[in-house]
């Protein structure tokens, strides 16, 4: 199952900004996770980024970071989990968020460091269950 989540272009800033609404994770099959398809046109934006975010209900509340690890030389850190593409190029990418069947709803957010012209053109989110 596919679902739609802009109807027109929606441009980038230098500020993380909503793509479209969010999302609920018991559409279709859903569950545990979603992925996102992006067509996107780099103008003059630069280090693009995507980011999803945990939410407990669909309007008016608080919206979580999800998690990702990273290993330093000396500790293992926790921080909020982005995707940045690493060349300043239109391109479609998916991506995909893996959510356990924990989150009710995701919330996706784009940003870029320009504040450029960069737009989505299209957005799409599909869903699955884990095997």
């Amino acid at each position: 199952m596919s679902k739609q989540l802009i109807t027109s272009a929606q441009g980038f800033t230098n500020s993380w900004v909503d793509l479209g609404s969010a999302v609920s994770m018991n559409e279709g099959m859903a569950g545990a996770r979603v992925a996102v398809w992006l067509e996107m046109t780099v103008g003059t934006s630069t280090n693009m980024r995507v980011r999803a975010l945990a939410m407990l209900g669909i309007s008016g509340t608080v919206e979580y970071s999800l998690p990702i690890k990273t290993v330093g030389a000396s500790d293992v850190k926790v921080e909020a989990e982005y995707f940045e593409f690493n060349a300043d190029a239109s391109q479609n990418m998916v991506l995909e968020v893996v959510t356990n069947g924990l989150v009710p709803y995701v919330q996706f957010q784009i940003q870029d460091q320009a504040d450029g012209t960069g737009t989505v053109a299209s957005a799409h989110v599909t869903f699955s269950k884990l095997t």
